[in-house]
């Protein structure tokens, strides 16, 4: 190769590195920012906190007040019931039989239930059902006198839950006397119907009266009367 040549290459080399390394440095003084003139703000940085979703503000209906927790009711309910019934005729049939003896017990009867509640709706239901009458004698002569009586009521509540009801019934009855001076036979149909709270826990409570016809016959009379009467009940239905 030409020494002039090389001598000429290598000298155009070492000025156009220098031309590079001087615009370098030149763009980087004219453009860079001098440390000491950078200002610094004092205030404190901003903090960014999460914001929770506002929800959504549910209407209150005012004058509204939840219904009292209620026993559910289910198709049907078996039906338990105790209770007295104090009967006028039976006492003065009792009492005229046994005029010469003293006996106790002669009020009336002592009322045992037992039936099967089909709650048609929330507010009426139906009843078949029987009832045991019971009554003791005792003192100079001592007896067990029973009616049985097979029924059908109809209940209707004035409310669903805890609530005063009305309840019917038509019945009919199966006297069967212990007491030797006293001779009785049905005399048909009998009815019956009573005001009562049920407590909304199964629990009820009533008052009514209860139609019971008979035949009664004792010292050689022979009359109609009614063996049923005022009627206090507690019932229980699971």
């Amino acid at each position: 190769m030409n020494p002039r040549i090389s001598k000429h290459t290598s000298a155009v080399m070492v000025f156009l590195s220098s031309l590079v390394i001087g615009i370098f440095l030149f763009c980087g003084l004219s453009f860079g920012a001098d440390p000491t003139e950078i200002e610094y703000s004092e205030e404190p940085l901003a903090v960014y906190e999460p914001v929770a979703a506002e929800q959504p503000i549910k209407p209150v209906r005012r004058g509204t007040v939840p219904p009292p927790p209620t026993r559910q009711k289910d198709l049907a309910d078996l039906v338990l019931g105790i209770g007295l019934i104090i009967s006028p005729d039976y006492k003065d049939v009792l009492d005229d039989a046994y005029h010469d003896y003293s006996v106790q017990g002669g009020f009336g009867w002592l009322d045992l239930q037992l039936g099967v509640r089909f709650n048609v709706t929330d507010k009426f239901s139906l009843t078949p059902g029987i009832d045991l009458l019971l009554n003791f004698g005792s003192g100079d002569v001592s007896f067990t006198n029973t009616i049985v009586v097979p029924s059908v009521s109809g209940r209707y509540a004035f409310l669903p839950g805890p609530s005063v009801y009305i309840r019917g019934e038509l019945n009919l009855n199966i006297p069967n006397m212990g007491a030797d001076r006293i001779d009785t036979e049905t005399k048909g149909i009998g009815f019956g119907g009573a005001f009562g709270y049920a407590f909304g826990n199964g629990l009820e409570l009533e008052l009514g009266y209860l139609y019971v016809p008979v035949e009664a016959e004792w010292r050689g009379r022979t009359e109609d009367k009614n063996f049923g009467g005022v009627l206090f009940k507690f019932g229980a239905a699971l």
